[in-house]
Order: structure tokens, then C-alpha cells, then sequence
């Protein structure tokens, strides 16, 4: 997969067949539209292109900064595993959230991307004040000449949920019902020492609830092996990794939860 950041030099993306989101968590209700997003692809013979945003928008038009699911690497690297051809990044500013839906299709997605196709899902807002509606991309795709696709409510219905949602299971410490949801396990990465502390964590990450969690350890070395222990996770993200009668290694360390 190919990372744009901004719109400068993507006409050379071929046949750009596009969606726009945050895209946090990437959860199986985002992937129904990804995959799409890759049939589209295939079957107009252009190219897949998520176009995502960083920071998180609530982070800037919002009130507190918003803990993410998957920080920008992470989520880059499932869209690259999705089988993505393009992810471009645009940073979200205040500037940026006061441009209207017009000007950011006009300027954006047909003057710099040339998009052969839009795809969004049936209740998606565009633009300041979320005024780029299905009923207003659809006049302005046919004044400019490329495809609107809709994602139908049916489909999207049976695989309703949010990242929100999911935030809100991890915070109170219900990961199983969060990774049921993402279909698949939360990690974290960090750097652990020989007495287990975790630090170098992404400042963005959500970190679960306080407690102890069964996890899977699995260092980034090819010297060591994968290995369970337990997470204490305390006041101010400080993390911990305990493991009776056996050393950590110590090293980048990806901690999955079980």
C-alpha cells in the first residue's frame, strides 16, 4: 500500500476509487465498506484509496483530545493488510473543518485526485457542519463527472457498531465484548524492560480500565518466543508485566490481550 499525506501528487493514482472516513478501530463495520471499497476497485480496474485523517477531527472541533483504537501506524498497517492500494492521510486542522462539502469534492477529490468513484455509506456527511449529504454528493458527482456509490442501509445495519462504542467497552475493562467487535484481538506496543515496566506506549492509544488482563506477549526480536503473562495497568497509563518464575525479555514488545 502507498501512504499519500495530503493530496499533492496523487494523480497518479489510477482510477481512484475512493471512500473518506476517521476509520478508528477499523472495526468489521468499516470493513464491509472497505471491501467493497476493493470490489469497486477490481471491477472499474482503477485503485482502492481510503482517504483518513489526521489528527482524529473531534481531537481538534472537539473538547479533550480523543484516545484512538489504532493510532495512525496501526491503522495504516490493517488498511495495508485489507489489501488497500492507497491510504492518503489529510491533517485535520480548523481550517480544514470549516470547508464546505463543495470545496473539499471540487478542490480535494476532483481537482487533485481525479476520483473515478465515491463511495460512502447511506447516512455519511460531508463537509462544515456534515452539510454533504447522499442527496447533495449525488448533484454534485453528476456536475463533475465521476461515480457516487452508496453502501445500502441493510448492509451496513447487520454489521452496526462504533468505534465509540467499542472505546466505551474498553475504558470499563470489557475487552472481550471490544474484540468481539473487531474481530480481533487489542494490542498495545511498548518497550519493556527487564522488571517489566512498559513505556515508549503511542501517546494516542486507548488504554483499558485499571486492573489485571491475561495477556500474550510477543517481542520484536526473532531471539524470543511469544509468551503469557499478566498485565497491571494503573493510574497515569502506567503499565506493568509480570511473569512468575520466569525473566522478560526486554525489548519492543507487542502485549495482545486474551
Amino acid at each position: 500500500m502507498q501512504v499519500h499525506y495530503g493530496f499533492e501528487h496523487t494523480d497518479t493514482i489510477r482510477r481512484p476509487i475512493a471512500t473518506v472516513g476517521s476509520y478508528d478501530g477499523i472495526h468489521y463495520g468499516h470493513r464491509a465498506i472497505l471491501d467493497r471499497l476493493n470490489e469497486l476497485a477490481r471491477e472499474r480496474h482503477g485503485e482502492s484509496t481510503v482517504i483518513t485523517f489526521d489528527p482524529h477531527p473531534r481531537t481538534v472541533v472537539g473538547n479533550a483530545p480523543v484516545a484512538l483504537l489504532t493510532p495512525l501506524p496501526e491503522k495504516l498497517e490493517i488498511l495495508a493488510g485489507l489489501g488497500i492500494d492507497h491510504t492518503i492521510v489529510v491533517p485535520f486542522t480548523l481550517e480544514f473543518s470549516r470547508m464546505s462539502y463543495q470545496e473539499f469534492v471540487l478542490k480535494d477529490l476532483v481537482g487533485q485526485l481525479h476520483i473515478d468513484t465515491l463511495l460512502v455509506g447511506y447516512n455519511h456527511h460531508l463537509g462544515h457542519n456534515r452539510s454533504g449529504g447522499y442527496d447533495e454528493l449525488l448533484a454534485l458527482s453528476k456536475t463533475c463527472g465521476f461515480d457516487l456509490q452508496i453502501m445500502p442501509q441493510k448492509q451496513l445495519d447487520a454489521h452496526h457498531v462504533s468505534s465509540t462504542v467499542i472505546r466505551q467497552l474498553i475504558l470499563q475493562g470489557q475487552i472481550h465484548e471490544a474484540e468481539h467487535l473487531l474481530e480481533r484481538a487489542y494490542h498495545i506496543d511498548g518497550v519493556v524492560d527487564r522488571h517489566g515496566a512498559v513505556s515508549d506506549i503511542d501517546p494516542h492509544k486507548l488504554i483499558p480500565a485499571e486492573g489485571l488482563y491475561a495477556v500474550t506477549c510477543t517481542p520484536k526480536t526473532d531471539k524470543d518466543p511469544s509468551y503469557d503473562a499478566t498485565l497491571s495497568i494503573g493510574p497515569d497509563r502506567k503499565l506493568s508485566l509480570s511473569r512468575p518464575d520466569f525473566p522478560l525479555p526486554s525489548g519492543e514488545t507487542t502485549i495482545e490481550f486474551r
